[in-house]
């Protein structure tokens, strides 16, 4: 597998073979991976919303990581 660095670099041109026979580094550390399953299993749905304001930094944070979240076809707005 190419790249620098643990993880694959985006756009990727390994083969499902090549990264099948590579599993170990495509994983992420323990430590994130105990992190997402305690965000995951800690959400809950709100209906009713503080009226805070959400500061720039942390708005700026949020958007930009659903813009490098992956969608199907690569359909971002």
């Amino acid at each position: 597998m190419t790249g620098t660095g643990r993880y694959p670099p985006i756009g990727d041109q390994t083969s499902a073979a090549e990264r099948a026979a590579a599993v170990g580094a495509w994983a992420f550390p323990e430590e994130a991976r105990s992190a997402f399953y305690d965000v995951v299993s800690a959400r809950r749905d709100i209906r009713r919303f503080r009226p805070d304001t959400v500061p720039g930094e942390t708005l700026d944070r949020v958007l930009a990581a659903a813009h490098a979240a992956p969608s199907v076809g690569h359909s971002q707005p």
